[in-house]
């Protein structure tokens, strides 16, 4: 006897080409979460020299505030958004600025002895040859 080859209304095989679009549609808000995450972390790593692992926890403050104006005291949502993102997210942004991150020098926990820092480069007068193994040389631009 000889063995039936399976009909494919599609020609693709036993799945139709747009099967993908049942795994792929479920997960876009993962992926923009994961996106959002990463292009916060980005920037205040940029920004403030210091990699922020409690990105998470601010914006966690952020989305509780409005959760709460809006589940608990019936406000209307933007005003709820706007008062948890600018007002709230601003000013914990700042409080942390003030009382954290300004006092924590950027790669210390990094730091192999070899860098000698942006304030010390800038007073020292002597030519970039004698400054420091060719490799550790500063940039034009004093890092």
């Amino acid at each position: 006897m000889r063995a039936q080859r399976s009909r494919s209304t599609h020609g693709w095989g036993r799945r139709p080409p747009f099967h993908f679009l049942l795994y792929a549609v479920p997960g876009l808000p993962y992926g923009r979460v994961f996106a959002l995450v990463g292009v916060g972390l980005a920037l205040t790593y940029k920004t403030s020299g210091v990699f922020n692992l409690a990105f998470a926890a601010q914006a966690y403050l952020s989305a509780s505030v409005y959760y709460k104006t809006v589940s608990g005291h019936h406000w209307n949502r933007l005003l709820a958004a706007v008062v948890s993102v600018l007002f709230v997210g601003v000013a914990l942004g700042w409080l942390l600025d003030r009382l954290l991150f300004r006092h924590i020098r950027p790669g210390a926990a990094l730091d192999d002895g070899h860098d000698r820092g942006a304030a010390e480069r800038a007073h020292d007068h002597r030519p970039p040859s004698d400054r420091g193994p060719p490799g550790r040389r500063p940039r034009a631009d004093g890092r």
